[in-house]
């Protein structure tokens, strides 16, 4: 029972970020795939898509922020509060700060050969500072600089900071039904919201211009899902069923959504600028999202040991610094090794430097992981807390593009009506 009884991950939910973080990468690596594979259809429509694992990323991270810390903010402390925050900043600030240094001694080193910057109002002195401050994307439309992706770790401080208060607000509601009508609620709200501003003049980076509202809603929206995981809702359901078309639906249902912008203007094939509008209608299925990953979250089924193997887990480890690190790679390949030399070559050697592409993102993210995320976090770990705190403080789980805590279950988050975690492991395993 007292094995039982200890901190335990959700392993599934780990693997789950390897496939994110790639799926973003695909994303970004588009202009790379519509040259050297133009009439590859699917591939290209997925890879539109992939923006959508950052909304993926943002409902995980309040699900499993509150999976963690829920019972610790039932009652509120200042002490629990400021440990909160330091254990997160110790979570994602090295390997921001690192990323951020990085592209600020490109950015020295190009204005010193006088290369020409793409977007140089991305680097100015002020923008810097808010990026060290990590407030530089508090805004709507998002303000991009520097390491742009950085945006969703600000968006996700935001949302730490607040968490004493979303927490208070969504442990009081406690009927199953009212939770699934509120998560389906603030997440349609969210898209309306989203869609209600573009239309006053659509914005420059499509659903990457609302950032900070799609992370409001998808993290409140992910607190809420782990009401209905803390009490055990739908134990005995045949999850590994679900799991598998909830996927597939949101899978597909993306790539349909973000279609929309094309068949709409009865154009064959969707301009980048159409992409970009229809982003925010993609949105609309975030409430699926929800439900593949609580579906996830009960380890049942194929899909769920897919997203368990070593390989699967080991790349959520690195998800958060190839997030971090990848738009970085790309701007150094691109100079290197411009794609567009080999659009006329053979497949093979498409693939190769397709191969290599995504070979260096990975290499640098692994050194990123091992030499600056691992060690700067249990260096910051150490400055406050002893060694028997650091041994009672959930270890965070490594990786994505919004770094999450371990996946220990707290006990009576809800309150007497809640579920063990004995209970759910039992029920978990019995299902299977």
């Amino acid at each position: 029972m007292r094995n039982a009884l200890k901190s335990r991950q959700i392993v599934s939910l780990t693997g789950m970020r390897a496939f994110l973080i790639a799926w973003i990468v695909l994303y970004h690596l588009q202009d790379e795939l519509q040259i050297l594979w133009p009439n590859q259809q699917p591939l290209l429509n997925f890879a539109a898509t992939g923006f959508i694992g950052v909304d993926f990323f943002f409902i995980t991270s309040g699900f499993i922020i509150a999976y963690n810390y829920a019972i610790r903010f039932k009652t509120f402390s200042l002490a629990t509060y400021k440990q909160f925050l330091w254990l997160r900043l110790a979570r994602i600030y090295p390997v921001h700060l690192f990323s951020l240094l990085l592209v600020g001694a490109m950015v020295t080193a190009a204005q010193i050969s006088g290369s020409l910057l793409t977007n140089p109002d991305f680097y100015t002195a002020s923008n810097f500072l808010k990026n060290l401050l990590l407030v530089q994307a508090w805004s709507v439309p998002t303000t991009f600089s520097w390491n742009a992706v950085a945006w969703a770790v600000s968006n996700e401080w935001l949302a730490y900071l607040a968490f004493p208060v979303v927490i208070a607000l969504t442990l009081r509601i406690r009927n199953s039904p009212i939770v699934i009508a509120s998560i389906i609620g603030l997440l349609w709200a969210m898209t309306a919201a989203c869609l209600w501003l573009d239309a006053g003049g659509p914005a420059l980076y499509g659903a990457g211009s609302y950032g900070l509202l799609r992370m409001a809603g998808e993290f409140v929206a992910g607190c809420l899902l782990y009401n209905l995981y803390a009490v055990g809702w739908g134990t005995h359901w045949r999850w590994g069923w679900i799991t598998a078309i909830a996927w597939l639906s949101t899978l597909v249902g993306s790539v349909w959504l973000l279609g929309a912008a094309s068949r709409g203007t009865g154009q064959a094939l969707a301009t980048p600028q159409m992409l970009l509008a229809g982003q925010l209608n993609v949105l609309w299925i975030t409430p699926l999202c929800a439900l593949a990953i609580y579906a996830l979250a009960w380890e049942r089924g194929y899909l769920a040991q897919l997203f368990s193997t070593k390989p699967m887990v080991y790349g959520g480890h690195l998800s958060y610094a190839l997030y971090l690190t990848h738009f970085v790679c790309l701007i150094v390949l691109r100079r290197a090794l411009p794609i567009e030399e080999f659009a006329g070559v053979s497949f093979a050697l498409k693939l190769g430097i397709m191969v290599g592409y995504c070979g260096v993102i990975l290499l640098v993210a692994a050194l990123t992981y091992w030499l600056i995320e691992e060690p700067a976090r249990k260096w910051m770990k150490r400055l406050t807390l002893s060694k028997s705190d650091i041994r009672k403080t959930a270890i965070p789980l490594e990786g994505s593009a919004i770094a999450l805590p371990s996946n220990s279950l707290p006990q009576d988050a809800l309150g007497p009506n809640s579920v063990s975690q004995p209970t759910i492991a039992a029920n978990r395993k019995s299902s299977r």
